[in-house]
């Protein structure tokens, strides 16, 4: 999926691989402004029942299974991408400040 560049600064934003995600937040965003951040709780992305999540924690590792990291990568690539556009200021409002 291509990104959009962060809308502060122009830069690329960085999405970490599921592999090098720790803990129970996929976060990713621009890191050279480091204004805009989208941060995704692993945890929501899970289709089975709430008592059997523990069963893919991970004590070694401190991660979920892998599947349900790149469910949450997806959804922070969609979020990163899905910002509102402005329009140009219509030429009304610019010949009214003119006057």
């Amino acid at each position: 999926m291509e990104l959009l560049p962060c809308p502060f600064c122009g830069s690329s934003p960085v999405f970490p691989e599921a592999k090098h995600v720790l803990g129970t937040f996929y976060e990713g965003g621009c890191e050279d402004c480091g204004i805009p951040t989208i941060s995704i709780q692993i945890i929501d992305c899970f289709d089975y029942p709430r008592d059997k999540i523990h069963d893919t924690w991970n004590e070694e590792t401190l991660q979920y299974g892998i599947e349900y990291i790149e469910v949450a990568r997806a959804k922070a690539l969609t979020a990163w991408n899905s910002r509102m556009t402005y329009a140009p200021a219509s030429t009304k409002c610019d010949k009214a400040t003119q006057e």
